[in-house]
């Protein structure tokens, strides 16, 4: 626990667990940034408290209006409550239009999510656009629109963030992969390999044409069905198991008469 709600006038303590951030939020702060906000909250605390407003649609939770980056540097320091002013009765619009006015005075803009949150407001939240910038205080027409982008950079934006997230799940493959085969890997010489993750059980087979062609089949069904595919193996599989267990353990695959 850091800072308590007695430092500001109409502030209260709320856990950190009941709060949720927009989905709407444009702030954006690089990794540098935020080890630096994360290293000032630490040393001195806040220097205000976040704003929320009562979730609409989780009792008992607060969405976030204004702090995302200071709740989530929270959660690293592992504080239990944080101190919040509640707004109520602010429309849905009205709560966007607030995250943007609070962000202009802490941190950049991310450009797409803005033009986005733009659009929203003005189609979905019936805000007249001449009134726009002057509701997300922006001090004029031309710093408004700075921060819009054209559709082409908005596509060659969202197909880099692609190309990031692609990135990404490669090397969480990789990773992945590298770790399986270093704990589980002794069985590959045999066709399969089985092995733990997330607190399950796995079975990858290495399948020649035939197995792959059977398998197809046999995946065919299980979608037509709609059944598990545990259960169909398990019934497939329950005449060559007890032919397996009726020769013994010892029995070589010549001795088992399925």
């Amino acid at each position: 626990m850091g800072d308590t709600a007695s430092k500001w006038s109409g502030a209260i303590e709320v856990p950190v667990s009941q709060i949720e951030a927009n989905p709407w939020n444009p702030n954006a702060m690089s990794e540098e940034m935020f080890h630096k906000l994360l290293s000032e909250i630490k040393d001195t605390g806040f220097d205000e408290p976040l704003i929320v407003v009562p979730h609409p649609e989780k009792p008992d939770m607060y969405r976030l209006i204004n702090g995302e980056h200071r709740w989530k540097a929270v959660q690293v320091l592992e504080w239990t409550t944080v101190p919040v002013v509640v707004k109520h009765g602010l429309a849905e619009g009205d709560q966007k239009t607030m995250t943007v006015r609070r962000n202009l005075l802490h941190g950049d803009l991310d450009r797409v999510k803005f033009t986005d949150l733009v659009n929203d407001v003005i189609n979905n939240h019936g805000m007249q656009r001449i009134d726009v910038p002057d509701r997300m205080g922006f001090l004029n027409e031309k710093d408004f629109t700075s921060n819009l982008v054209t559709e082409k950079i908005k596509q060659a934006k969202e197909m880099s963030d692609q190309a990031k997230q692609a990135t990404q799940m490669v090397d969480n493959t990789s990773y992945l992969l590298n770790e399986i085969f270093t704990k589980f890997g002794d069985t590959v010489p045999n066709g399969y390999l089985f092995f733990m993750h997330k607190s399950k059980m796995h079975l990858m087979v290495q399948m020649d044409k035939d197995m792959e062609e059977t398998m197809g089949l046999l995946v065919a069904h299980v979608k037509a069905s709609g059944q598990n595919i545990n259960d169909v193996l398990a019934k497939a599989l329950v005449g060559t198991l007890t032919a397996v267990a009726a020769a013994g353990p010892d029995a070589g695959p010549e001795d088992v008469k399925y």
